[in-house]
């Protein structure tokens, strides 16, 4: 065997790049951690190779709480880092949402450049892992700015999902075949369409692409695609109406405070001439109507990204009043869409904001 300088196996794991053996904890969601405050570890440096870029990491494993199973990182410290992800669950740290839903949401916003681009060959991920140490070292990372962060608070979880840590499915109860019964340590239920199949590696590199955000197991995927769900239903409730004459948006969840109707004007006038605010009778919602129907579409089509006052909020198209009758602060000729939404509360005794003019008493 040649002995030349460069022809010799490093022995040292450093020098290959490899993650360092002395990492203490893992890069994880409060999710994966589970229920149990109190969280016993194993760690094992250099244990398996990542499931991403193949090379060798210290993998840590624990019982995700009282119900929960055993869990351990899949990736590698560098990769979650680069994606702003969970080592375990790959769903982003930050919002608690898959990685597909959360670069397609940066996508429409314009943070496109936030997405960092996952190399396939060996030699351009070895380049790019290089090259995000540099960046992490630095402190970039993933930004989220103005209406994109507001339409993924929207869309983020609100607090950890424990059920994703439950037992895996029982392949045997699912042929009928499972004799364990109560004994049994994985879940007696039936699979839902698509739970369970495929190549989970596989599953995980596609999850960590932005692909899909199907889970393998069914206990770690299909958020995602609720979530797509969720995010084409709130955009459909942005589709401009077929009547021209609406031009009144509703606005919800508004943040409390001495001059409401004034925040929600600061917040929507950039988009045109606002003919009128009425706020509803604890000011937690208002209908804003505006004085031409671009302008309306304008604001609605930000509407999933929308902040009153630093707060999200929720936009939807108001409804026409039914019987056509007057709407008080409903603009020239008293006349406009008064009612909300199918899902909103009542809008009975809305004061008015018109312009130049202080809230009033409902009429």
């Amino acid at each position: 065997m040649s002995t030349e300088r460069g022809m010799q196996r490093k022995s040292d794991g450093q020098k290959q790049g490899w993650e360092d053996p002395s990492t203490t904890y893992p890069v994880t969601c409060e999710t994966c951690l589970g229920d149990n405050p109190y969280v016993r570890m194993t760690r094992e440096p250099h244990c398996n190779p990542c499931k991403i870029c193949e090379t060798p990491f210290t993998v840590f494993r624990w019982k995700a709480g009282s119900k929960g199973r055993f869990k351990s990182t899949v990736i590698c410290q560098s990769c979650a880092k680069q994606k702003n992800v969970c080592q375990t669950c790959i769903y982003d740290l930050q919002y608690g949402l898959p990685v597909q839903l959360r670069d397609k949401v940066l996508e429409e916003y314009g943070a496109k450049s936030s997405l960092v681009a996952v190399a396939q060959s060996d030699a351009n991920m070895a380049w790019n892992k290089a090259l995000a140490g540099q960046s992490l070292s630095a402190g970039a990372c993933i930004v989220a700015d103005g209406g994109a962060d507001m339409a993924l608070q929207k869309l983020a979880r609100k607090g950890p999902n424990y059920s994703r840590n439950l037992p895996k499915l029982c392949s045997f109860y699912q042929r009928g075949e499972c004799n364990r019964g109560d004994r049994c340590p994985f879940r007696h239920e039936k699979a839902r369409e698509g739970e369970g199949r495929g190549n989970m590696d596989q599953d995980i590199r596609d999850r960590f692409n932005g692909v899909k955000s199907g889970g393998y197991s069914g206990s770690e995927g299909g958020g995602g695609d609720r979530g797509l769900q969720r995010l084409e239903r709130q955009k459909a409730d942005l589709r401009p109406p077929e009547d021209q004459t609406l031009t009144t948006l509703w606005v919800a969840g508004l943040p409390q405070g001495q001059d409401v109707a004034g925040m929600v004007r600061d917040a929507f006038y950039l988009y045109g001439e606002i003919a009128g605010v009425r706020l509803g009778p604890r000011g937690d919602f208002a209908f804003v109507e505006f004085s031409t129907r671009q302008a309306a579409e304008a604001a609605a089509k930000d509407g999933l990204g929308m902040a009153v006052g630093g707060k999200g909020v929720d936009v939807k198209w108001a409804r026409q009043r039914v019987g056509g009758g007057a709407a008080p602060g409903s603009g020239p000729g008293g006349s406009g869409p008064s009612a909300p939404p199918p899902d909103a509360p009542s809008a009975v005794g809305v004061t008015s904001v018109g312009p130049g003019l202080g809230p009033r008493a409902p009429q």
